[in-house]
């Protein structure tokens, strides 16, 4: 996602388009809300499934993106600043790495790893 965000930031760096600020922060407010209530849920949820973990560790990154739109809005309605747009998905697109060590932890085991927590040295000699 990273990689088609990030290219098209730039894009809009270059040459801005007309942003409404109004709409931007209502629909910003929105994902707060909803994450908010979604990171609430999964929190009491197990977190011995890779799925919830990374439910989980997915949200926050959701929620920063949304609480920045929010911000974006505010500049955009107060000072007619558009690019505050691209820069914010620039910035969005920096967060990559949240999704690299799901995808990490996923990979190994599909790939048939041991779990993290399993000391292999004890479990052969045994």
């Amino acid at each position: 996602m990273a990689g088609i965000v990030a290219p098209q930031a730039i894009q809009r760096l270059i040459h801005p388009p007309t942003v409404e600020g109004g709409p931007v922060i209502i629909v910003a407010i929105a994902g707060v809300a909803v994450n908010i209530v979604a990171t609430m849920v999964l929190a009491r949820a197990s977190r011995s499934s890779l799925n919830i973990v990374g439910a989980f560790k997915q949200g926050p990154t959701q929620l920063y993106g949304f609480i920045g739109t929010v911000i974006v809005g505010v500049i955009i309605v107060t000072t007619g600043f558009v690019r505050a747009d691209a820069i914010a998905s620039l910035i969005v697109a920096l967060m990559a790495d949240a999704a690299f060590e799901l995808l990490r932890d996923s990979g190994w085991i599909l790939l048939g790893g041991a779990p993290k927590d399993l000391n292999l040295d004890q479990l052969h000699s045994t």
